[in-house]
């Protein structure tokens, strides 16, 4: 029985990519990395805070880049932590950005030895063992991996040609 699938990329989808990687990256490469946002806002905090406690006794110039300093600071501070906090959507909404609006939604072809996976401008062909690194299932998709960083997400919905327990 052959197997195609066709998946339509969404935040939601990918943000689940998203946090799958992180579990396969590891516990703590993924605080690591999500922790140096957290850490460059804290620094960035600390620039603004410098900025402004320096302001009463500044004039002139130096009045002027305190003050620069302090609002780099705050806008940097804020976006780092920001990062932070939303994470996994950040990173979500960046890769769905990278997408060409005419490749958002993908085929797949599964066929004896290989996957096609295929959008509106390109192709792909893929034996399994070359491909999969990794498949995680959720709920409503199934993840195959290249790595811990690329992959496709096939969405159950999408599947035809026999029922997801059959893949």
């Amino acid at each position: 029985m052959k197997y195609t699938g066709r998946t339509t990329y969404s935040l939601e989808n990918l943000r689940t990519f998203q946090q799958v990687s992180a579990v396969i990256r590891g516990r703590r490469a993924s605080l690591l990395s999500r922790g140096s946002y957290a850490a460059a806002g804290i620094l960035f905090a600390a620039i603004a805070l410098w900025g402004l406690l320096s302001l009463p006794g500044s004039e002139g110039a130096d009045w002027f880049w305190n003050l620069v300093i302090a609002a780099l600071g705050a806008w940097m501070a804020f976006q780092m932590l920001l990062t932070a906090v939303t994470y996994f959507t950040y990173f979500a909404r960046r890769a769905l950005r990278s997408i060409p609006a005419d490749a958002h939604e993908n085929f797949f072809s599964f066929e004896d030895r290989h996957v096609v996976v295929s959008n509106r401008t390109k192709s792909w062909s893929f034996r399994y063992g070359d491909m999969v690194d990794t498949v995680y299932e959720t709920q409503g998709c199934f993840l195959l991996f290249i790595g811990w960083r690329n992959g496709y997400v096939l969405e159950k919905s999408g599947l035809e040609g026999g029922d997801v327990d059959g893949l």
